[in-house]
């Protein structure tokens, strides 16, 4: 038995001497790149989308072949209108623009208004309004940055979020979501 364990060890060695030929420890590793490059970085957040443009393939010139290129410059789409379930007493601003409407889950909606009333002066109009209307202020949130009102009247909830408009600072961004809340029955 002994005889056949000492057989068996210059072909555990071998095995062994195998596993550690392969091993890069001794090996230097590469230096690191001189110098980090940086990406730019881009804006985030509302209304920052941007249409990225082609970029040239491998073996071909930097410009777009005369197929690519449009045929006419689309008009910008139109602004949206207000959803039919729009609430008849949340007011819209006088000099406010739609810039957006959502639907959201829950049939909610979610209207964006631009206008160029300062961002203090919609927040107060929003918070006297619609609490003399009969609207219970559920939560409020007043900051230099953002505002935050929530409203709830019967089943309605109205949540409006105010800021400045980042896509041009003379204007404010409006955010008005709006659902009517379902019954859930007691088990």
């Amino acid at each position: 038995m002994r005889a056949r364990s000492l057989a068996s060890l210059p072909v555990c060695a071998l095995a062994a001497a195998l596993c550690f030929s392969s091993c890069t420890c001794r090996r230097e590793t590469p230096p690191p790149p001189r110098e980090a490059r940086v990406l730019p970085t881009k804006p985030a957040g509302f209304g920052t989308a941007t249409t990225p443009s082609p970029s040239p393939t491998v073996g071909t010139s930097a410009s777009p072949t005369p197929a690519l290129l449009p045929t006419h410059t689309p008009a910008p789409p139109p602004l949206a209108d207000l959803p039919g379930d729009f609430p008849a007493d949340v007011p819209v601003l006088p000099d406010a623009r739609i810039a957006a409407v959502q639907k959201l889950a829950g049939q909610a909606h979610n209207v964006i208004f631009t206008a160029v009333t300062p961002p203090p002066e919609i927040f107060r109009y929003y918070r006297e309004d619609l609490k003399s209307k009969g609207y219970q202020l559920t939560q409020e949130y007043q900051a230099k940055e953002q505002s935050f009102l929530s409203f709830k009247k019967g089943q309605l909830v109205v949540n409006i979020v105010i800021t400045r408009d980042p896509n041009d600072p003379d204007r404010s961004a409006v955010a008005v979501m709006y659902q009517v809340e379902e019954e859930v029955e007691e088990f």
